[in-house]
């Protein structure tokens, strides 16, 4: 297969996984609050008041949804990777 090839089929599937793996994830994020708090979580498009504690919740769940979904998206592309060496006997391309 040429390089080119290569790189492409790699964008490909990496692109599709993290995305899924993010929407599953902040999915996951949501449903998880939603069980602990009985609301749901703050969305961006909410006005952020400073007084009152809210600016520290958003930015605290901002700071977690983000955290989480990167090592969930982490752990993806660690998975692909191992998958792609072990059917092309090649590391993935960079």
């Amino acid at each position: 297969m040429a390089v080119t090839s290569q790189n492409n089929i790699w964008k490909g599937i990496s692109t599709v996984a993290s995305l899924a793996t993010a929407v599953v994830m902040k999915k996951g994020l949501s449903k998880g609050y939603k069980n602990v708090k009985d609301k749901n979580p703050p969305k961006k498009s909410q006005p952020i008041q400073s007084s009152g504690g809210k600016f520290a919740k958003v930015l605290g769940w901002t700071i977690l949804s983000g955290v989480v979904i990167s090592l969930g998206k982490l752990a993806t592309e660690q998975g692909l990777a191992t998958v792609w060496k072990k059917v092309t006997k090649q590391n993935p391309p960079a």
